[in-house]
């Protein structure tokens, strides 16, 4: 198995912190390119993974457009309101405390809605989403549950953080 992390130039420190977690003898098996992609790289390297963790995070709504089963985390943003949309299989994984949904970019208490998300809770989602063996289909819901078909004329909108969201009016047919 090889391991790609992705991300903006921005989370070139925490990739790489995270690649240098990674014992000596596996480390040729994870690349970091975070922050030297493009979109189009970034959706190609994604529709040729097997499966995806993702915070709530635009790399996260296209893994889920792009059909890779995701395991994508929610913290502090409202899973109701900026899951993806598109077909892919995924599990949404929460650590409820008091205080989310916040939707606060900076915690004042060290976000412990991620901080405490159990790492074997992510691993056992990910081993379900590496042996489901299902992709995605093309297609986004709208707001009304009515299938984005090819062909239909729409424009889309990113929402808070550029994450896709089709909720709320960002998707407005032609």
């Amino acid at each position: 198995a090889h391991i790609v992390l992705i991300g903006s130039a921005a989370d070139g420190v925490t990739t790489a912190e995270v690649r240098g977690m990674v014992p000596d003898d596996a480390r040729a098996a994870v690349s970091d390119v975070a922050g030297r992609t493009s979109l189009e790289v970034l959706a190609a390297v994604l529709g040729l993974a097997r499966a995806c963790v993702s915070n709530d995070s635009g790399a996260m709504h296209m893994a889920a457009a792009v059909g890779v089963p995701l395991t994508a985390l929610f913290g502090p943003t409202n899973e109701h309101e900026t899951a993806p949309l598109a077909h892919a299989p995924m599990e949404l994984l929460i650590h409820e405390v008091s205080c989310r949904p916040c939707m606060l970019r900076e915690c004042p208490i060290d976000h412990p809605c991620m901080r405490d998300l159990d790492p074997a809770r992510v691993l056992a989602s990910v081993r379900r989403m590496l042996t489901s063996g299902e992709r995605a289909t093309f297609g986004l819901l709208s707001p009304g549950d009515r299938r984005i078909e090819r062909g239909d004329r729409f424009t889309v909108a990113f929402g808070i953080w550029g994450a896709l969201n089709c909720r709320a009016g960002f998707v407005v047919e032609d």
